[in-house]
């Protein structure tokens, strides 16, 4: 878009189809804080077995 124009209101179709991408790009993001989580608690356990403790060790 050109700093002059003003844009304008949005049809309804193009406000669904910009809704519709907001969408998939929530869910793609919750997907990447999903991965990161579950490669951070991998990488946690790793750690913790390589040390030789375990949970229950930790508890008792």
């Amino acid at each position: 878009m050109e700093a002059n124009q003003v844009p304008g209101a949005l049809t309804d179709e193009e406000f669904d189809a910009m809704m519709r991408e907001f969408d998939i790009a929530g869910d793609w993001m919750l997907e990447q804080l999903a991965q990161r989580r579950r490669q951070a608690q991998a990488a946690a356990r790793a750690g913790r077995d390589a040390d030789g403790s375990s949970d229950e060790e930790e508890h008792t």
